[in-house]
Parts: C-alpha cells; sequence; structure tokens
C-alpha cells in the first residue's frame, strides 16, 4: 500500500489536476470550430423564386423532384413544396419516408436533415435531388 501513503497523494492529485489543466484550452478551442462551421452553414443565400427540377440517385435508380421556391415576406426565396416527379425504388420503404422528409425539409429550409432508416438509399437520393434543385435556384448575381 506504498501508492497510497501521503506524499504518493499529493503527487497523484497534483498529476491529476496538472492533466486536467493542460486539457482546458484544447476542450474549448473544439466549441470555437463548431461556431466558425455554424457561421459559414448558416450564411444567407439568394434564390431566386420558380419551380426547378433535381435528380438524385435512389436506391434502384434515379429520383427526380420539382421544388417550388416563393418569394416570403422579407423578399428572400424559400421551398414552398416539393413534389416527386419520378422514382423507382420499392414503394413500401420509401413512401412514409419520403413524405416525412418533405415535411422536414420544408420546415428547416435545408436538406442537412438525417435520413430515414429502413429507406436510407432513397432518402439520400430524395434529399440530394432537393439539393440539386436548390442548386439551380441559386441566383447568378
Amino acid at each position: 500500500m506504498k501508492l497510497l501513503r501521503k506524499g504518493n497523494i499529493r503527487r497523484i492529485l497534483v498529476l491529476w489536476i496538472l492533466l486536467l489543466v493542460s486539457y482546458l484550452p484544447v476542450y474549448f478551442e473544439l466549441g470555437k470550430e463548431d461556431d466558425i462551421a455554424l457561421e459559414e452553414d448558416s450564411r444567407e443565400y439568394a434564390y431566386s423564386p420558380g419551380v426547378y427540377s433535381g435528380e438524385g440517385k435512389g436506391f434502384l435508380g434515379d429520383i427526380r423532384v420539382s421544388v417550388k421556391m416563393k418569394e416570403d415576406s422579407q423578399g428572400s426565396a424559400v421551398i414552398s413544396d416539393i413534389a416527386v416527379i419520378e422514382i423507382n425504388d420499392i414503394k413500401k420503404f420509401y413512401r412514409d419516408a419520403i413524405e416525412h422528409l418533405k415535411k422536414e425539409v420544408m420546415i428547416k429550409q435545408s436538406t442537412d436533415i438525417d435520413a430515414v432508416t429502413g429507406a436510407t438509399y432513397s432518402s439520400r437520393g430524395f434529399l440530394e435531388a432537393v439539393d440539386d434543385a436548390k442548386q439551380k435556384a441559386l441566383r447568378s448575381d
């Protein structure tokens, strides 16, 4: 039980405190990187109102969507409707997933959402198609 002697306990405590203090700057720096990434993601893009088509790759083939961009009260174009034009995946897997994703995209005005379990490829293809349409809607000022 030499480890539990008074002198050893002090040394262990001092080493533990030094280790903890040395990691604090690293901990707080990680948070700053996240803030920078969040600022870059939240920058405002200028979209033109209109209807744009997009394509993505689903489980069994291409997914094509039509995305309607409508001007909101602040003069920005936002996603107001998404319609699936073509999808070749198995209906029982994608039907509910696509409806859920459409709602989430329109609420968040972003495709930065998780794929639906059980319809992962269809989800990713749908979100890819919406992103493709949004790229076409970008203003070229």
